[in-house]
């Protein structure tokens, strides 16, 4: 059998969902720039909440922002590592000097990183001051019904203002003088957020998005190559259809196995759009796919098809 190629782009254990994509062609954006709107090099900001904005990159689909304190070649720590499709990142951050650095990316390139550094003054104004929420995290898919939120201490807050939204209508507004609750949900697409609280004068809120998903992917029906098809050695494109649900966003993963009881598996990747394509050499192959979603829920197997390629 060919080797199948694939490439990979590293972007920290968070981002490697279940296996990686395919990549047919990509632009070559290594030589591109990012634009970065702010915080500029050697800026002064006096309030912790903190908005990073960049322009965005032709070809580029992704973007990875990095922060360390007080630099990247002397890093005590590095606050930040992730990727977003986005061309914003907000973070609450703690008087200190810090650079930051963010770069374009594709299945296949990626650019230079562009790196700023900045500085956070101590905030006197409680009134410009942010929360730092802890959990759950912000764009958070679950399928556990029973989730606990919570947030760092205000220095001053006598309370919290706790407030949570589902599907853009407000469902649950409370005053705490806790900085935890644990809440029961119904699947659904849900915002919450927290300020904190002297008399009345308010810190800003801080916001963040999840969705709870209880609902398993539907199964797949396979399409082509058709049960019992017979090809010759080449590139075998397998195709098959599934309803997507609404909630967290749904993957497919296909298994092809060398054997009738499925004991002996040759591959397992995920396919796009779905389809995947591979090259193929003689032999009896007994293939299926099996859908997941990024809650944690696993759909039935769909049948197994059976190829032949002499």
């Amino acid at each position: 059998m060919k080797t199948i190629k694939y490439v990979f782009v590293a972007l920290g254990s968070m981002f490697c969902l279940i296996g990686c994509k395919e990549i047919l062609e990509e632009v070559d954006i290594s030589e591109s720039e990012v634009s970065v709107l702010g915080p500029k090099n050697n800026t002064v900001v006096k309030q912790n909440a903190i908005q990073f904005n960049w322009e965005y990159v032709a070809d580029a689909s992704l973007y990875q922002i990095q922060l360390a304190t007080p630099n990247f070649e002397h890093a005590a720590q590095v606050l930040i590592d992730s990727v977003t499709e986005k061309n914003s990142y907000s973070k609450i951050l703690t008087p200190n000097a810090y650079e930051w650095r963010v770069r374009a990316l594709n299945s296949a390139y990626a650019t230079p990183y562009t790196t700023n550094g900045f500085t956070v003054l101590k905030n006197t104004d409680f009134e410009k001051s942010s929360v730092t929420l802890v959990e759950p995290k912000d764009n958070f898919y679950t399928n556990n019904k029973t989730l606990n939120f919570s947030w760092e201490v205000v220095v001053d807050a006598l309370e919290y203002r706790f407030r949570m939204q589902k599907e853009n209508q407000t469902t649950f507004d409370t005053i705490l003088k806790s900085n935890s609750l644990e809440k029961i949900l119904e699947d659904g697409n849900y915002s919450w957020e927290v300020r904190g609280q002297i008399a009345t004068i308010n810190t800003l809120f801080s916001k963040r998005d999840f969705i709870v998903d209880t609902e398993v992917p539907n199964k797949a029906t396979l399409t082509n190559p058709a049960n019992n098809a017979q090809e010759d050695p080449a590139s075998i494109r397998f195709q098959w259809e599934r309803e997507s649900k609404t909630g967290s966003p749904e993957l497919d993963s296909i298994f092809i196995y060398t054997d009738a009881n499925l004991s002996s598996l040759l591959l397992k990747e995920q396919g796009t759009n779905k389809q995947f394509e591979s090259e193929m050499e003689t032999g009896m192959y007994y293939w299926l796919i099996q859908s997941f979603d990024l809650a944690g829920n696993k759909g039935e197997k769909s049948e197994t098809f059976k190829l032949e390629i002499n």
